[in-house]
């Protein structure tokens, strides 16, 4: 369960609203479609923060879809210490932000329970994802993380590879 909006650090409300968790995880689904044409797992819709949000694994994401997960897990071990414990503790986060844009019509679920785009579109962000360079690469980063993850494999083998147990 969420801590109550009021309650929660200033920082965490500032870094981890839903509304920016969702426009992230909106673009990781948009880049997931894009590769897969089709919805993104759930599964995996829950690792785009840890990808994302924290700055020293974001910065050294490859910089093509070419490079497999495999080989930058191998030459970036060391990114991935924390990255269960940081997706765990994450999860709250980025099950309240599907929830927001899934009301609101902006996400989706498919027959299937795949995370989709909705039939309302995004809508005012524009200014907002140019706000700062770390907001813009944040934004820029999610959906190449989308689309990376759509060529990754299976779930059970995108969560083996980074040392995750669902």
């Amino acid at each position: 369960m969420m801590t109550a909006w009021d309650d929660r650090p200033q920082d965490v409300s500032n870094l981890l609203n839903p509304s920016f968790v969702g426009l992230l995880l909106y673009r990781a689904v948009q880049g997931y479609k894009r590769e897969a044409a089709a919805g993104m797992p759930f599964e995996l819709i829950v690792l785009v923060l840890s990808f994302v949000l924290h700055g020293a694994t974001r910065s050294r994401l490859p910089a093509t879809i070419t490079t497999s997960l495999p080989t930058w897990i191998q030459l970036n071990r060391d990114a991935l210490l924390e990255f269960a414990k940081r997706t765990q503790a994450l999860l709250p986060f980025t099950k309240e932000a599907i929830s927001f844009l899934a009301e609101r019509g902006v996400l989706a679920f498919d027959e299937k329970g795949r995370v989709d785009v909705g039939t309302s579109k995004l809508t005012g962000v524009t200014q907002y994802q140019q706000s700062t360079d770390e907001i813009a690469a944040c934004y820029k980063r999610a959906e190449f993380v989308g689309r990376w993850l759509s060529l990754a494999g299976s779930p059970t083998t995108v969560f083996m590879l980074l040392g995750i147990r669902p």
